[in-house]
């Protein structure tokens, strides 16, 4: 359960980056999660983009369980990647998640191809170099 969804945070953080050409702020992870969950492909509000990251997201990465009555199902809600139930706890369904989230990433390489916007791809390159110096730069 947790091993995938952590994967896909770890996805949508490394989109934001090359997105934006950095990484992220120090005290900023919520604008991530809110550029990407709040986009088409998803349609997040920002409570939930906020709660993703604060009970999902940080509970996979810091205790390996999601916290605060999120969890995540493989196909449960049928027809939507989040719900929240009538007590207030959220479902989100990992496959729909992925599927919207690998969308998105082929939405960004798309517009790379097409090459109109120029910070775009300038973001993208300036963010790989900043990885490549990190992990070469003792070398």
């Amino acid at each position: 359960m947790g091993g995938r969804s952590a994967l896909d945070c770890i996805v949508l953080e490394s989109l934001w980056g090359f997105m934006n050409g950095k990484s992220i702020p120090k005290g900023r992870e919520i604008d991530v999660y809110r550029k990407i969950l709040k986009g088409p492909r998803f349609g997040w509000t920002n409570e939930q983009c906020d709660e993703f990251r604060k009970f999902v997201r940080n509970g996979l990465m810091h205790d390996a369980e999601t916290r605060n009555g999120w969890r995540v199902e493989k196909s449960i809600p049928r027809n939507s990647i989040v719900d929240q139930s009538k007590h207030g706890d959220y479902r989100i369904n990992r496959t729909r998640f992925h599927q919207a989230l690998k969308a998105a990433v082929a939405d960004w390489i798309e517009e790379l191809r097409r090459g109109q916007d120029i910070a775009l791809r300038e973001n993208m390159r300036h963010r790989m170099n900043q990885i490549i110096s990190i992990h070469f730069a003792t070398r």
